[in-house]
């Protein structure tokens, strides 16, 4: 019993909470925000939500909940939980608090309250019910709220599921997904509701039990009564149709008999009638053809169309690119001619202006020399300091020319460097070029080998296919031959006709069913490892020949529905099966085996219907990790050697494989624990571990001393008494107890010389002990079902050829892939070189591009460095010959010294001004 924790005051005492089996806790927790726990955390608090079934109630959260005043949790565990506690505590609030929470009306939960505003605590206007359930799928978790407030006179009921409000038909979705049945009485009664169960009909209370043990089959029962009313009223209105159905043959007989008068009489009519509808049919057809032609001319005209339209699209798009691009040049061509027009305007302008101003002022000059000619001898000392001056700007000229060869030379330098790398570049493109259609020749021969090896690799899977299917048929064959063989004994000798019929359904259902857990029959898996030995083995197994062996209780159960009752063997063993063999110190006494070391399994993989052991090992242990319902008939393992191996089974299959050698030797140990599961599972249904067989020439006396040895053997081996010996010697069964069940051993023994005296010349046996035996040809022979373990021979020499041949094609497989991943690879290199000598071609022609524009810069510079110097020396030599002549004029005249110097000076000061801003504005 688990306590009730301390709580804030509240109107009235708490219940005690217990559950069989371990404890639970119901707890008052102070109102946080946000309450509702995460996954995560719900997943921490209920690690055992993976053994809950789904719709499992795990907590429930109150407050202000009728008696209730604070947050309240209850936590329930798996099993069954008692809440326990005196009368008026609060047990049937928990209750309907229970399903309130699940989002169920009042009338479902007390008939105490009629109103929703009588759940909520006195003084308060709120209150909420949450509960924690298990989802559907392992692990997850499933939370409901339900809020209660008070807006007037009216109580407000909201239902959440995960967060999200839900409506009145997502609520009634969410209680029939989790098979929630709070609604029934089997499940749950209120105390109010007990007369209303006493008072049920039996119907009823049938269809209420069945809805609790399993909804999915009341539904069915529930659809199986909505089909049977149907199919009665489908009875009665057949009835009523066949009722009817003879009026109307009367009917139609009647209306036969005039049809056929009316018939001769219109005979003609519809003769002609007839021609006129083939004609116009005729020509119906001729115009539905000509309507289709033109049908698929006028489509074949509109795609025709439209791909033109398409095309004159395109076309118009780059005309008007293009005719863009040319309005862009014409407008810069004629901007940049308007501008060149206006410099060379302007610069005329003032070049006339200037020489028009240079003009006045000779005029001037030559008035003022006349009205001056006492300034002669001072201008004759000024030309004396103006020709010094002129010696001194000729050699500043000369210097600027030696700086102007100079900037030519380092041109012309610069210009040859250019050339010279714009050579270098045009190298180096024409080398990536070349490189690049070496790489994209590489490319085609390496994507053309690529395509030979997809074509080889697919004739490879088309020659194993064809090798998959011969070897199928051939193993269907010898499969039929089988189940044959065996229909014959089960119909001969080894089995009544019902449980050959049990054999053949079987068999149908493990080829259409492909049962992933049944193995057999026992005839198609077990041999035996000498032939001296078969007759004993199958006289031991007899009816156990035809039957298989189920390691799963679902499909057990299947093929007892099926009506295959006694033809599975069940590997549910309550223990390990002890397996002894025969010690030397038994082989001195006589004894030569144990029949079950006679016995080896095997498992045909390579037949398609019957269940690999792979998918065995898989299933089955999914089957171990899925939870199991407590109603589910099925018995585990109960050894702790079976769990054991199933653990490391388990823990096997969860740790990755790392190569493919650890994936055979995994394969070969699941094969190896079912072969031994089979082997169990054969020995404990036929005791083959506990008979033996002893050699023919034992005396009375020393039979009986390895008679007593083997029954102290026995039991010391299986650790209990042995009261019953039993072991074949010759032709007889021996059974060591005097009892009622020796006359079937003596029958036993006849049947056993009949069948060794039929089959002893096919198995071989010496002619002596053949000769001894007295037969019975009553009994029907042994039938050869049993297969002799076999050395290696022809057959095991062809199926080594055809797996070396299988090895060969998988490594011939195996060769044209890795060429095929090397071509790739390959393939993926020479794209980046590709991209690569792309990118440096792209480089290059970026860099001839960056060249051109250097020469071209060049070019302009030296083409107006030479446009100045000869307007310089030009406008020097005209100014050098106006000075001289003004000299001269000057001496003539013989001027004031000094009165021409400022003039002069100033002139040569406008000329330069003039010469320096026609230079900038050409620049």
């Amino acid at each position: 019993m688990s306590r009730l924790s301390k709580s804030p005051p509240s109107s009235s005492p708490r219940p005690r909470s217990s559950s069989s089996g371990s404890s639970q806790s119901v707890r008052e927790t102070g109102h946080e925000p946000g309450w509702e726990s995460t996954q995560a955390e719900l997943t921490a608090r209920f690690p055992f939500i993976r053994d809950c079934l789904p719709g499992q109630l795990l907590q429930l959260r109150i407050e202000n909940w009728m008696a209730y005043t604070g947050p309240v949790e209850v936590n329930f565990l798996t099993g069954i939980n008692l809440l326990a506690a005196p009368n008026g505590a609060g047990k049937s609030s928990l209750l309907c608090a229970m399903a309130f929470g699940l989002g169920y009306d009042v009338s479902h939960i007390s008939r105490r309250g009629s109103r929703l505003r009588d759940f909520i605590k006195n003084g308060h206007s709120a209150c909420s019910v949450s509960c924690v359930l298990a989802g559907r799928k392992a692990g997850e978790f499933v939370t409901t709220r339900r809020d209660l407030r008070l807006s007037g006179e009216q109580t407000v009921s909201t239902f959440y599921v995960n967060g999200r409000e839900c409506g009145v038909e997502a609520r009634m979705e969410f209680q029939r997904r989790l098979r929630l049945q709070v609604d029934n009485l089997i499940c749950f009664m209120p105390q109010e509701r007990v007369p209303e169960f006493a008072t049920m009909r039996p119907e009823d209370l049938f269809t209420a039990t069945l809805r609790a043990i399993d909804f999915d089959l009341h539904e069915a029962y529930v659809g199986l009564r909505d089909w049977e009313a149907k199919r009665e009223e489908t009875e009665n209105l057949l009835i009523q149709g066949r009722a009817d159905l003879s009026a109307l043959d009367r009917a139609v007989e009647k209306l036969r008999l005039e049809h056929e008068e009316l018939k001769r009489l219109q005979g003609c009519e519809n003769r002609r009638i007839l021609c006129e509808g083939k004609i116009l049919e005729g020509r119906v057809s001729a115009v539905e053809q000509r309507l289709e032609e033109q049908e698929r001319a006028r489509k074949e005209t509109e795609r025709q169309v439209e791909t033109s339209k398409e095309k004159l699209k395109k076309v118009d798009e780059k005309i008007q690119e293009v005719q863009h691009l040319l309005r862009r040049v014409s407008q810069d061509r004629g901007r940049v001619t308007a501008q060149w027009l206006q410099e060379q305007a302007s610069v005329g302008a003032e070049l006339e202006d200037f020489v028009a101003d240079a003009m006045a002022d000779v005029e001037r000059l030559e008035a003022e020399i006349a009205a001056l000619p006492e300034k002669a001898l001072e201008w004759k000392r000024e030309k004396e300091r103006l020709a010094k001056e002129f010696a001194v700007r000729h050699a500043v000229l000369m210097r600027a020319k030696a700086a102007e060869e100079k900037v030519r030379l380092e041109a012309e330098r610069e210009k040859a460097h250019v050339a010279a790398s714009m050579k270098e570049i045009q190298n180096s493109l024409a080398a990536c070029n070349a490189r690049r259609r070496e790489l994209q020749h590489k490319a085609t021969e390496a994507r053309m080998r690529l395509q030979t090896l997809e074509g080889e690799e697919q004739d490879l899977l088309r020659q194993v296919q064809i090798e998959r299917r011969k070897h199928a048929v051939l193993e269907e064959n010898r499969r039929s031959a089988k189940v044959k063989n065996l229909l014959h004994f089960m119909s001969t000798g080894g089995g009544d006709r019902g449980r050959q019929q049990s054999l053949s359904t079987a068999l149908q259902l493990l080829k259409e069913r492909k049962l992933k857990h049944t193995f057999g029959p026992v005839a198609f898996i077990t041999q035996v490892k000498s032939a001296k030995y078969l007759p004993y083995v199958e006289h031991l197994l007899q009816g156990r020949l035809g039957a298989f062996v189920c390691t799963d209780d679902e499909e057990m159960k299947f093929l007892s529905r099926s009506n295959c009752h006694a033809l599975f063997l069940r590997a549910d063993l309550r223990g390990r099966v002890r397996l002894p063999t025969a010690s030397a110190q038994m082989q001195a006494l006589g004894v030569e085996c144990f029949l079950h070391e006679q016995l080896e399994f095997v498992l045909d993989d390579s037949d398609g219907d019957a269940p690999t052991w792979g998918a065995w090992g898989e299933e089955r242990r999914q089957d171990n990790r899925s939870p199991r319902g407590s109603g589910a008939a099925v018995e585990a393992p109960a050894s702790v050697e079976a769990c054991a191996e199933t653990a490391r089974l388990r823990c096997g299959l969860d740790e990755p494989q790392g190569s493919a050698e650890q994936k055979k030797r995994e394969a070969e140990r699941r094969r190896d624990q079912l072969l031994l599961l089979i082997r169990e599972t054969v020995v404990s249904f036929t005791n083959a571990n506990t008979i033996f067989v002893v050699r023919d020439s034992l005396t009375p006396q020393e039979e009986q001393r390895m008679q007593q040895f083997m029954k102290e053997e026995l039991a010391r081996v299986f650790q209990f008494p042995v009261r019953k010996l039993v072991y074949f010697k010759g032709a007889a069964v021996h059974s060591v107890q005097k009892s009622l069940h020796d006359n079937f051993w003596l029958d036993a023994c006849d049947v056993l010389r009949s069948r060794l005296h039929v089959a002893a010349p096919r198995n071989g046996h010496s002619q002596s002990a053949g000769s001894a035996l007295s037969l019975a040809h009553s009994a029907s022979p042994f039938a050869g079902i049993l297969a002799v373990v076999q050395h290696p021979t022809n057959g095991t020499a062809t199926r080594e050829g055809e797996r070396q041949q299988a090895e060969a094609l998988a490594e011939k497989r195996g060769h044209i892939q890795k060429e095929r991943e090397s071509l790739l690879k390959e393939l993926e290199a020479l794209e980046r070189e590709n991209e690569e000598l792309a990118g440096k071609r792209q480089e290059a022609i970026l860099e001839r591009q960056t060249l051109i524009e250097k020469d071209t810069h060049l070019a302009k510079a030296s083409h107006d460095h030479a446009f100045a110097k000869d307007l310089y020396e030009a406008v020097v030599t005209e100014v050098k010959k106006d000075i001289e002549e003004t000299i001269r004029a000057l001496e003539s005249k013989r001027p004031r010294p000094g009165a021409l110097l400022a003039q002069e000076r100033r002139l040569e000061q406008r000329i330069w001004k003039r010469l320096s801003e026609a230079l900038n504005k050409e620049r």
